[in-house]
């Protein structure tokens, strides 16, 4: 569940930031403005993995306390 509000949080994100206004192909700059496009979505995707790595991660730690607490709880 932790998992799928990170997408929606993400996606939400990434949509209100395609806003930008795209560079004409023609354009000498155009080149320099792909560059730093592709760098800035390659850099939110790690961050993405990262957040989503850690979420798991959490989530795992919090299902393994339950077990836990369910069998002192239930002997």
């Amino acid at each position: 569940m932790a998992s799928q509000t990170i997408v929606a949080e993400v996606s939400k994100s990434t949509q209100s930031q395609q806003s930008v206004a795209d560079v004409p192909p023609g354009n000498p700059e155009s080149r320099l403005f792909e560059a730093v496009k592709r760098l800035y979505k390659s850099d939110h995707q790690a961050e993405y993995l990262d957040i989503n790595a850690e979420a798991e991660l959490l989530l795992q730690q919090l299902q393994a306390d339950i077990q836990k607490m369910s069998a002192i709880a239930n002997p």
